[in-house]
């Protein structure tokens, strides 16, 4: 989303969750970038969150449709706009 809109609050994004509660935290910033731009679409977390094979592949495929659809041709440096915050492993 951030290469998309380029305001995402990257400082707040959990890179390397691995709990339940930093997924919830990240989804939360996730559903806040997509109220600020109108996107008309609910974010499943209860779902998401079980790392159900099938729930993920079908938000992931949205996710990816819509990027296709809505993505400047700009270029987009990941790890500048993350200000050296770590990736996961």
């Amino acid at each position: 989303m951030d290469s998309i809109f380029g305001d995402v609050p990257l400082a707040k994004v959990k890179f390397d969750a691995r709990e339940e509660y930093q997924y919830m935290a990240n989804f939360k910033v996730l559903q806040e970038v997509f109220t600020r731009h109108k996107v008309d679409r609910a974010i499943p977390v209860d779902r998401l969150i079980k790392c159900k094979m099938q729930d993920n592949l079908e938000f992931t495929q949205w996710l990816k449709k819509y990027w296709d659809a809505t993505h400047p041709d700009a270029p987009y440096d990941a790890l500048a706009r993350r200000k050296g915050a770590p990736g996961a492993a």
